[in-house]
């Protein structure tokens, strides 16, 4: 394994770890923030892969 790969796979284990944690602690606030930032954050990109279609 190369340093860069294991640098990338900690990495990636930490941010799901972190990303569970948040979804999990936030979760307990109630999900329907989470929810509607994430239909936000889908409408953002799908209005950016459009903008770059062009």
């Amino acid at each position: 394994m190369t340093p860069g790969v294991r640098t990338f796979v900690l990495g990636f284990v930490f941010g799901v770890v972190a990303c569970m944690g948040f979804i999990t602690y936030y979760g307990d606030l109630g999900g329907n923030w989470l929810i509607d930032v994430g239909q936000r954050m889908r409408t953002a990109s799908q209005v950016q892969a459009q903008a770059r279609a062009r």
